[in-house]
């Protein structure tokens, strides 16, 4: 609803220098397949199933590089929560790929990780405003909510940028 996003952002001008937007954006359409397909072993037979979990962890460990640069020694203890998207084994790969990033990038650095459904965390809803004003400029052309938030941006990184390879047609 219009009104709410409206009131969101007026929010969100007023709030300085508490909050940094960090952005992985992946252009799907530019994404090899490989990225999508998972594979395992279910007894003597060999599964293949389409979950994206290989595209998804690499844009997490992307963001946390972008999060973390150059905070290595400033941090004494790291909480990461994640929105409700990542359920079952999409889950349990996330969280492996974010253990095994904190623990080798912050040793001895403790760390939380929890998921929480977006509606119940306001850093959820926060980061959820704020992908979708950075999606609805580069989709719509949409400026107004990006401007709104622009100087809080740190980072805004094309993860296929320079790839020049579309594996499908991606129509607006």
């Amino acid at each position: 609803m219009q009104k709410v996003r409206d009131q969101v952002f007026e929010i969100l001008s007023k709030i300085d220098n508490t909050f940094e937007i960090h952005s992985v954006i992946a252009q799907k359409n530019k994404t090899h397949s490989s990225l999508y397909k998972e594979h395992y072993k279910k007894g003597d037979k060999m599964i293949t199933r389409v979950t994206g979990i290989g595209l998804y962890q690499i844009v997490c460990q992307t963001l946390l590089q972008y999060i973390f640069k150059g905070k290595n020694e400033k941090v004494g203890n790291v909480v990461v929560v994640l929105g409700s998207l990542f359920v079952g084994d999409r889950r349990k790969s996330m969280l492996q790929t974010l253990k095994s990033f904190l623990k080798s990038n912050f040793l001895g650095t403790p760390f939380e990780i929890y998921s929480h459904q977006s509606c119940a965390d306001l850093n959820c809803q926060l980061a959820d405003y704020c992908c979708w004003a950075i999606s609805i400029k580069r989709e719509r052309g949409e400026e107004r909510p990006y401007k709104i938030i622009k100087p809080r941006i740190e980072s805004e990184f094309e993860i296929f940028r320079l790839g020049t390879t579309e594996y499908y047609k991606y129509e607006k």
